[in-house]
C-alpha cells in the first residue's frame, strides 16, 4: 500500500512539471513575439533616435545592479552580526537549561514511545501524513494550473501572432521613415531652391548702374577704355576686363537663373504629396491604436495597404538633385557678379583723372599755398584790429580791405586748390590800410570769420589729398614734392600782373586807368604811383 501511495504521489509531480514546463513555454514564445513586434516598431519608428539615451538606461541598469549587490551585502552583515549575538545568548541558556533537559529526556522517550504504538495500532503514521501532504499539492497545482492557463489565453489574445501582421507592421514603418520623410524634404528643398534662383534673376539688371560708373571713368567710349588718360598702363587693361564682366553679368544671370532651370510638373508633385499624408494618416491610426487586439487588424487592413501601393511610384530625387545643381550654378553666377562690383570701387578710384598722381600733387601745391597767403591775410588783418600801424605808399582803405578778403574767402571755399586765391590774397597783404575807424573794425572783424572758413577748407583738401596720395601710389607727398609739382591753371593773374602795363592797371578791389587815377588796391602809370587810398596821375 506504501508503495503505491508513492508511485502516486511521483506520478502527480511529475504531471504538475510538465504542465509548469508546457506553460512557461508558451509564455516564452509569446513574450518572444511581443518583443518582435516592439522591435519591429521601435526600429521603423521615423523619429529620430538618440544614442544618449541608451548609454543612460545601461548606466541605470548597471547602477541598478550595484544598488542591489551594496543592498544584499549589507543585509548579510546584518543577519550575521545577528546570528553572533543569537549564539553567544544562546550559549548561555543552554548552559542555564542543560540540567531541566538532562531530567526530561527521560520523560520524553517514554512519551514518545507511547504515542508511536497508537500510531501503529491505527495504521496511520508518517506515510499516511505524506499523502495528505500530496493530495493538498496536488489541489494546489491544479489552481495555479487553471490560473496559468487564463493567463495565457488572454496574453494571446492581446499579443499578435500574425506573421504577415509583423511583416506589414515593418514595411510599413520603413515607408513612413524613408519614403514618406524623404518625398516632404526633397518637396520642400524644390520650392525652397526655386524660390532663391528666381529672386537670383529678378535682380539681373542690378549691375548696370556699376557697369556705365566704370565706362564714365574710362572716358565713356565703351570699346576704347582708358585708366586716367592712359590706355596702356595696367590700370587701363584692368578697367576693360572689368567693363566686359560686368556687361556679361545681365546674359550670364539669366541664362543661369531662369533659361536653365529644370521642368518641375507641379501637378504631379500635388497629387503625391495627397498620397502621402493619406498613407501617414492609416499609419498613425494603426500606431495610435490603444487596443492590443485591434492591432493586428488594423495593420492588415485593406486601406492601408492600398495606400502603400499608391505611393510606391511617387519619386522625385533625381527632380530635387536637378534642381539643386540649378541653383547652385544660379549662385555662382551672381555671386561672381556681386565679386566685380566690389572689385570697381577700387579701379574707379585708381582710374579716375582725379587722382593721378601728378593731379593730386598739383592740387596739393594750390591748396598748401592757398592756405599760407591766407593765414598772412589773417595776420595782416589782425594786425588792423589790434591798433598796429604801418604806413605804406600802396595802401587801401579799410572798407576795399575788408571786401577783397570776403571775395578771396569765397573763392577758397569754392576751390580750395585755385592758384588765384593766393595771388591775391598776397596782394591785399601787401595793401593793407594804415588804420581803422571803430565801426571798419567791426566790418574787418567779420571777413577775418570768414577767411577762417577758407583756411580749414584748404586743411581739409590738403589731408584727403595726401591720403588719396598714400592709397594710390603707397606714401604721402613730401615738402619736397609739393614744392616741385606744377600749379594747375588758374583764371586769375598771378601776383606779378598787379604792378600794371600799357599805362596803368589794377588787381584789386577797384581798377584804375591809363592817364588817370586809381582808388584800387594798386592802381598806378608809367610816369608815377600814389599813396594813401586814392590813386595818382602821370
Amino acid at each position: 500500500m506504501n508503495k503505491v501511495l508513492v508511485f502516486g504521489v511521483l506520478i502527480s509531480t511529475l504531471v504538475v512539471l510538465a504542465v509548469g514546463y508546457e506553460d512557461t513555454r508558451q509564455e516564452e514564445s509569446s513574450e518572444l513575439q511581443q518583443g518582435l513586434l516592439n522591435r519591429a516598431l521601435r526600429d521603423a519608428d521615423p523619429t529620430p533616435k538618440k544614442g544618449n539615451k541608451k548609454r543612460g538606461l545601461k548606466n541605470k541598469r548597471k547602477n541598478g545592479k550595484k544598488s542591489r549587490k551594496n543592498k544584499k551585502v549589507k543585509k548579510n552583515n546584518k543577519k550575521n552580526k545577528k546570528a553572533k549575538k543569537g549564539k553567544k545568548a544562546n550559549k548561555g541558556k543552554k548552559t542555564k537549561k542543560s540540567k531541566k533537559n538532562k531530567k526530561g529526556k527521560k520523560e520524553r522517550k517514554m512519551k514518545k514511545s507511547k504515542k508511536g504504538g497508537k500510531r501503529t495500532k491505527g495504521g496511520k503514521g508518517k506515510k499516511g501524513q505524506k499523502g495528505k501532504k500530496s493530495k493538498k499539492s496536488s489541489k494546489k497545482g491544479k489552481q495555479r494550473k487553471s490560473l496559468k492557463k487564463s493567463a495565457n489565453n488572454n496574453q494571446r489574445q492581446a499579443v499578435c501572432n500574425d506573421a504577415a501582421c509583423l511583416t506589414n507592421v515593418v514595411f510599413y514603418m520603413s515607408q513612413l521613415k524613408d519614403k514618406v520623410s524623404n518625398f516632404d524634404k526633397q518637396k520642400s528643398r524644390i520650392e525652397k531652391f526655386t524660390k532663391i534662383s528666381q529672386n537670383k534673376g529678378d535682380k539681373k539688371d542690378l549691375f548696370a548702374t556699376v557697369l556705365f560708373r566704370v565706362q564714365s571713368t574710362g572716358g565713356g567710349n565703351a570699346s576704347d577704355l582708358s585708366c586716367a588718360g592712359k590706355k596702356d598702363s595696367e590700370g587701363a587693361t584692368e578697367i576693360k576686363t572689368l567693363a566686359d564682366g560686368l556687361t556679361k553679368c545681365a546674359s550670364g544671370i539669366e541664362a543661369a537663373c531662369m533659361t536653365a532651370k529644370p521642368e518641375i510638373k507641379q501637378e504631379e508633385i500635388d497629387a503625391c504629396k495627397t498620397k502621402m499624408d493619406t498613407f501617414s494618416a492609416a499609419a498613425k491610426k494603426c500606431m495610435d491604436e490603444t487596443d492590443d487586439s485591434k492591432k493586428c487588424e488594423c495593420w492588415n487592413a485593406a486601406d492601408i495597404k492600398t495606400a502603400s501601393d499608391d505611393i510606391k511610384t511617387c519619386d522625385i530625387s533625381a527632380l530635387s538633385k536637378s534642381v539643386a545643381d540649378f541653383k547652385k550654378a544660379c549662385t555662382n553666377s551672381f555671386a561672381a557678379c556681386r565679386k566685380l562690383e566690389d572689385s570697381s570701387n577700387d579701379v574707379i578710384f585708381k582710374c579716375n583723372p582725379d587722382n593721378d598722381p601728378s593731379a593730386l600733387l598739383s592740387k596739393l601745391k594750390g591748396a598748401t599755398e592757398n592756405n599760407d597767403a591766407l593765414t598772412k591775410l589773417k595776420d595782416a588783418a589782425n594786425a588792423l584790429t589790434s591798433g598796429s600801424r604801418r604806413v605804406r605808399q600802396t595802401a587801401l582803405s579799410c572798407g576795399d580791405f575788408s571786401s577783397g578778403m570776403e571775395s578771396v574767402s569765397v573763392l577758397v571755399i569754392a576751390n580750395p586748390s585755385d592758384p588765384d586765391v593766393a595771388a591775391k590774397a598776397l596782394v591785399l597783404v601787401s595793401s593793407k590800410p594804415a588804420s581803422c575807424s571803430p565801426e571798419e573794425i567791426l566790418v574787418l572783424k567779420a571777413a577775418t570769420a570768414k577767411v577762417d572758413a577758407g583756411i580749414e577748407a584748404t586743411v581739409t583738401v590738403i589731408v584727403t589729398v595726401q591720403a588719396t596720395l598714400e592709397a594710390v601710389s603707397g606714401s604721402t607727398a613730401s615738402a619736397g614734392d609739393i614744392a616741385a609739382a606744377s600749379l594747375a591753371p588758374g583764371s586769375a593773374t598771378d601776383a606779378a600782373t598787379t604792378s600794371g602795363s600799357n599805362g596803368g592797371s589794377s588787381s584789386g578791389s577797384t581798377g584804375g586807368s591809363s592817364g588817370g587815377s586809381s582808388s584800387g588796391s594798386t592802381g598806378g602809370s608809367d610816369s608815377g604811383s600814389s599813396e594813401g587810398s586814392t590813386g595818382g596821375s602821370d
